[in-house]
């Protein structure tokens, strides 16, 4: 087929066109502002582009018209030859003799030739007619022709293909229904053992949970008696129990160190009172010798005087007398001496009494202040236990507080639990809510897989009737969306301007989907070029608008049939968009974009308009168009409109083709449509009974949420109390701390008293202490005292033993009885100073023995006393441990019977959760077990059918059908497309013939007019060769200006008419007929003409 065909680019209101018959790139004006519209007629176009003759008038062209034309032309091709060549002949030999010619003669050339001219074109003119008539009648046999051939092609195709598709469907359904079987088995298969496996999962958890429920009963039960009331008092008693214990034990250590101390004080008490009993015994021995020697002494004395009497008698008394009283007066120093050695042995003895009582009361002294100070150690041992108290008050205290805070962060820890649970219970609303959302959304996608389904039912129906309706009927499928478009179509029929799902209109759905692949190649081309290559602005792809798909459809169609019927390619104006429209044309983008992208890469602006409209990036939606009313022989034609104002009802291209296709399988294959939303719908409801079953486990998991809510405020609750015990608690240790340190306080008085005492104690031995270094102080001038009467005795006694010689001298044996007489007497004073000291260290020694056996009653009382406390400390200690051993123990108890209750509460817990779990588990198994069970049973039924249907469908062959026809009524629908593939076939053998009369016809009526037109070529060149000469005659013969020849008309027209333009069209229709040598050599007579305006 030869390439040919129009453009068009409308830019603004056309001015003026060339005549329609003429080949030509046209580019015209806009009529909006912005919008831009281009049309383009290819160079080289050996047809008129349109018929004058309606479409269907075409089809129905009898063969007999074509003959009476083809004989009218004949006719015709003899009278024109003889019109012309005579008036030629004649101009050939006036121009022979040009010189002898005048001006008159010339200038009667000159309108001769006119005459001939207007002569050859009312030829011309009146064999139009007839021309015309043949060229219409052979177009539109041809047309008819070309139209049946391809109504049989593309039903024969579409009965083909259909069988193929539902061949292919068939097996594809069969494959399906084979997997789907396959994998329903493995599903059931799945499902049961998933099943069996939740079952055995179900039942040890109910086990465990029954298991758990009897440890949380007998726990319960055996923590009745942990009551906090108990809890606290056992805790109250224990610390009571461990203040009691260490107060015991520091009591039992500070008796048993009083016992010892007492031991140590009764041991020395004993010794010392045997030693003063033994000196007592000898004191007493010693002052019974004592006493015996004075009655020996005074024996002696009394034997001594009789003596000295006897002695005396017959001596002179006065030298006797002056004798003695010289030895008196010796015994009298003697005596004096004795009696100051008696007074100082007295004083002696005295002191030594004074030193004895001086330790004595310094003993005492001593042993007070040995009690003071252990009255100042039990003070401060009190005061030290008192502090310990106080302390342990404190740390009583302060394990209180820390109990507190203990309690406290448990009641934190409690709330938490209680917002986590609420939390919880909110996530579980929340996806509950969810669950519910998801539900409704599945209720509200199974009603539209049903309404779906109801609509692809009625499909199935009403599928022939929707197709019909062409893309009307798409864009009112789509509602509110589509109903701008819709109103678009439905005016534009009403002004007849589309033929809904016309075979040949651009609402034909076949050319809407045409219509993709074009909309498709031109957002690549913008993607390709990504600038705009005037304004430099980066391209984005076009969006498809609804309403411009619409108006595209009806200026496609306007423009089309304005071409058929005028010849000119124009655009239809009648919406304010900017259009592309091309006709003859394969692809109209080899001329739009390809051809013109050189010209507007040389330069030439005006020449691409269509090549500036795809790669405008002031457009942002576009719409297309195909039909086929342009022209019988290239009846393809293309528009493209443009905007750059979005509409609304815009959507992607993707978007588009989406919902193009899938409204075009809706009508096209409606069975297969209905299949699917049934599968749709079943898939729907299989996601219904999901979404219900996670209602059912989200409402269960909700209520275990709002328990495990009550059970953590209820905990939160018991956690409040607690805190409310700790701190009443803390309030009492708070108060023992006051007692306890109050106890200190006195403690600590205490120890200032006894401190005081032992200050005073200390004073006292200090005292004593003096004055026993006092008493020996005076003890030792006693005794030096002794000493010197002692020697003065001595000294005495010499004085009287030579005063005793003396008398003795005088006296004879008066001086020996006086000397026995004064030894003795010396011997009884001595004795009797000796008795004197023996009693007085006898009464010493029993006063010392009495004081002694004093302190050893008082050291025996003091021992009996320190051994009774420390027992009675040791009992009391080994109480309190008894008593701190039975508190510990009990609390112990206590203690262990809440955490074995809180153990018991977390696994039940955990028992009742495995529960829930396993059951809900086991409900979904059970459901997806019955669900597996149905899908297999369907997926059985499907599969059997599918694969009855496979072989039935397998055993169709096109040929047969072709031939045949299909019998089975379940192929009613293929049988039909057979059949109507073969009635298109049928019509064609007497098309053909009625074509190739017509042809015939057009090419004798071809011929008879170009003879015409040749001669009105010849015509018009021997005029203006007349004119020529006449002007050269007129220029050499006649200096003056003369009036120059008049302007060579035709059919009174003020400029010589296109030549070869109508010859070319006639040679054109001959090309196709006669074949391409013709063509060729006629096309190279034609005149190609490009006008811009």
């Amino acid at each position: 087929m030869v390439n040919s065909g129009k453009h068009c680019r409308t830019h603004e209101t056309p001015a003026s066109l060339p005549a329609a018959d003429e080949p030509r790139r046209e580019t015209a004006g806009e009529a909006h502002a912005t919008t831009k519209q281009h049309a383009r007629k290819q160079p080289g176009s050996a047809c008129r582009a349109a018929a004058s003759v309606a479409l269907t008038v075409a089809l129905i062209a009898p063969a007999s018209l074509a003959s009476a034309q083809s004989a009218f032309a004949q006719d015709a091709l003899a009278n024109a030859a003889a019109n012309v060549n005579e008036p030629t002949h004649v101009i050939a030999r006036a121009a022979t003799d040009l010189a002898g010619l005048s001006l008159d003669e010339l200038r009667a050339i000159v309108d001769e030739a006119q005459a001939q001219l207007d002569a050859a074109q009312a030829a011309v003119d009146e064999n139009q007619p007839a021309y015309d008539a043949a060229h219409s009648s052979a177009a539109n046999a041809q047309a008819n022709l070309d139209a049946l051939n391809a109504q049989a092609k593309r039903t024969d195709q579409a009965a083909r293909d259909a069988l193929a598709a539902e061949q292919e469907a068939a097996a594809r359904a069969a494959a399906d229904a084979q997997a789907q079987l396959n994998a329903a088995v493995s599903e059931k298969d799945a499902a049961v053992a998933d099943q069996e496996a939740k079952k055995t999962a179900y039942e040890t958890a109910m086990s465990d949970a029954e298991k758990a429920q009897a440890e949380l009963e007998a726990a319960r039960k055996a923590a009745e008696e942990a009551t906090p009331e108990a809890l606290g008092e056992a805790e109250k008693n224990l610390a009571a129990a461990t203040s009691a214990l260490e107060e015991a034990r520091a009591k039992e250590e500070a008796a048993n160190e009083t016992q010892g101390k007492a031991q140590a004080e009764l041991d020395a008490a004993a010794r010392e009172n045997d030693a003063a009993a033994q000196a007592l015994e000898a004191a007493k021995a010693e002052a019974a010798a004592a006493k015996q020697e004075l009655d020996e002494a005074q024996a002696a004395y009394d034997k001594a005087k009789a003596d000295l009497d006897a002695a005396t008698e017959g001596i002179d008394p006065e030298v006797l007398a002056e004798a003695q009283r010289v030895l008196d007066a010796a015994n009298a120093s003697l005596k004096a001496a004795q009696e100051q050695h008696a007074t100082a042995q007295g004083n002696v003895e005295d002191a030594e009494g004074g030193l004895a009582s001086a330790q004595s009361t310094l003993e005492e002294a001593q042993i007070a202040a040995l009690a003071a100070q252990q009255g100042v150690d039990q003070a401060k041992q009190d005061l030290a236990t008192a502090q310990q108290n106080v302390e342990q008050a404190k740390a009583s205290y302060d394990d209180a507080l820390a109990g507190i805070e203990g309690e406290k962060e448990k009641l934190e820890q409690a709330e938490a639990a209680v917002e986590a649970a609420q939390a919880a219970k909110s996530k579980a609303d929340a996806a509950l809510d969810a669950a519910r959302a998801e539900k409704e959304v599945a209720d509200e996608a199974v009603a539209r897989a049903q309404a779906a389904v109801e609509q692809a039912q009625e499909m199935v129906e009403n599928a022939e009737a929707q197709y019909a309706l062409g893309s009307y009927g798409f864009f009112a499928a789509l509602g509110n969306f589509g109903s701008n478009a819709a109103k678009i179509l439905e005016d534009a029929q009403a002004n007849s301007l589309v033929i809904f799902g016309g075979a040949y209109d651009s609402t034909n759905l076949e050319n809407m989907r045409d219509a993709l692949r074009w909309l498709e190649k031109c957002n690549e081309l913008r993607m390709q070029a990504g600038f705009d290559p005037q304004t430099g602005e980066k391209l984005e792809e076009l969006r498809v608008n609804l309403q411009l798909m619409a108006i595209a459809q009806v200026q496609a169609n306007a423009s089309a049939n304005h071409l058929r019927n005028t010849g000119e390619l124009a655009h239809s104006q009648l919406y304010p968009v900017g259009e592309n429209i091309a006709a003859g044309y394969n692809d109209p983008f080899d001329g739009w974009y390809d051809e013109e992208k050189i010209l507007f890469e040389k330069g030439d602006i005006a020449g691409a308009g269509h090549y500036l409209n795809i790669l405008d990036a002031g457009y942002q939606v576009t719409g297309f168009a195909v039909n086929q009313y342009a022209n019988p022989y290239f009846p393809q034609f293309h528009g493209q409109t443009f905007s750059g104002v979005d509409y609304g009802d815009t959507l992607t291209l993707s978007e588009f083709k989406e919902l193009f296709n899938r409204y075009y399988a809706n009508v096209t294959n409606p069975e297969a449509v209905y299949e699917a939303a049934l599968a749709q719908l079943r898939n729907a409801q299989a996601t219904q009974t999901n979404a219900g079953n996670v209602v059912a486990g989200c409402e269960g998991e909700q209520a275990r949420a709002q328990a495990n809510v009550e059970a953590a405020r209820n905990a939160a609750s018991e956690q409040e109390e607690a805190v409310a015990e700790a701190e009443k608690k803390a309030a009492e240790a708070e108060a023992a701390i006051t007692a306890a340190e109050q106890a200190r306080d006195e403690a600590s008085a205490s120890v200032k008293a006894t401190e005081g005492a032992f200050e005073a104690a200390t004073t006292l031995v200090t005292q004593k202490e003096a004055a026993v270094s006092a008493a020996q102080q005076e003890l030792a001038s006693a005794q030096a005292a002794l000493s010197q009467a002692q020697n003065d005795v001595a000294a005495c006694e010499e004085e009287r033993d030579e005063a005793l010689a003396a008398l003795d001298a005088l006296s004879g044996g008066v001086a020996g009885a006086q000397d026995a007489f004064d030894k003795a007497t010396e011997t009884l004073v001595n004795a009797q100073g000796n008795l004197d000291a023996a009693r007085t260290a006898e009464q010493e020694a029993a006063e010392r023995a009495t004081s002694a056996a004093g302190a050893l009653s008082d050291a025996q009382r003091q021992h009996e006393l320190a051994e009774a406390a420390a027992n009675q400390a040791h009992e009391t200690a080994k109480q309190a441990q008894a008593n701190f051993d039975d508190a510990k123990a009990e609390s112990d108890r206590l203690a262990g019977l809440i955490d074995a209750l809180d153990q018991a509460q977390a696994s039940h817990a955990q028992a009742l959760e495995s529960v829930d779990a396993s059951s809900i588990a086991l409900d979904a198994a059970t459901e997806a077990l019955v669900r597996a069970e149905t899908t297999l049973a369907d997926a059985q039924a499907a599969k059997a059918a599918a694969d009855e249907y496979a072989e039935k469908t397998a055993a169709l062959s096109a040929e047969d059908a072709l031939a045949d026809g299909i019998d089975d009524p379940v192929f009613a629908e293929l049988d039909a497309l057979f059949e109507i593939a073969r009635d298109a076939a049928a019509e064609i053998p007497a098309a053909t013939e009625a074509r190739n009369a017509a042809a015939s016809a057009f090419a004798e009526a071809a011929r008879a007019h170009q003879v015409l037109l040749d001669a009105r070529d010849t015509a018009a060149s021997n005029l203006t060769l007349a004119r020529a000469n006449y002007d050269a005659a007129l220029a050499t013969q006649q200096p003056a200006k003369q009036p120059s020849a008049p302007e060579a008309t035709a059919g009174g027209e003020t400029t010589l008419a296109q030549t070869g333009d109508e010859g070319s069209r006639g040679l054109g229709v001959l090309a196709l007929f006669s074949g391409g040598a013709l063509a060729a050599a006629l096309a190279s007579r034609r005149k190609i003409a490009n006008r811009r305006h």
